[in-house]
């Protein structure tokens, strides 16, 4: 690759890199406020305020909400949880672009952990989950 080449991708993408960074960042942030609170009362109102009218369209609530208790009878406490992880892109399918977050992490509790994987989208200024998959450790019984 040439000088003006190699110049011209730095012009061109150097400040896309920057801002996806700032982005990554800005969304473990958010996670970092946001789960806890989901983790420690197993509140469906705290899941819904933090989800997207997708994700809260497409949910079974009765189910989401069976599982949320049996999360907070079976894996007790929550403990902590690690740095969020993942990365951000712009989709532009459709033509619109929209700012995604695919992320990860796991919690711990009294009784075993769970991992949590995440897709946001940022929306109004805010991130908001898109879709919220959570795999523990812990059997629970049916």
């Amino acid at each position: 690759m040439g000088v003006a080449s190699y110049y011209i991708c730095l012009v061109l993408i150097g400040p896309q890199v920057k801002d996806l960074a700032r982005l990554e960042s800005e969304c473990t942030s958010y996670l970092q406020r946001a789960l806890p609170p989901i983790l420690t009362t197993w509140d469906f109102e705290q899941w819904r305020s933090r989800s997207s009218v997708e994700l809260i369209t497409a949910t079974k609530v009765a189910k989401l909400q069976k599982q949320f208790a049996a999360n907070d009878k079976y894996l007790g406490e929550f403990k902590g949880m690690d740095k969020p992880t993942g990365r951000v892109v712009v989709d532009n399918t459709g033509g619109i672009n929209e700012t995604i977050g695919f992320y990860s992490t796991r919690a711990r509790f009294d009784v075993g952990s769970a991992d949590i994987s995440l897709k946001l989208v940022k929306r109004g200024g805010g991130w908001k989950f898109q879709k919220f998959y959570i795999r523990t450790d812990v059997l629970e019984p049916e």
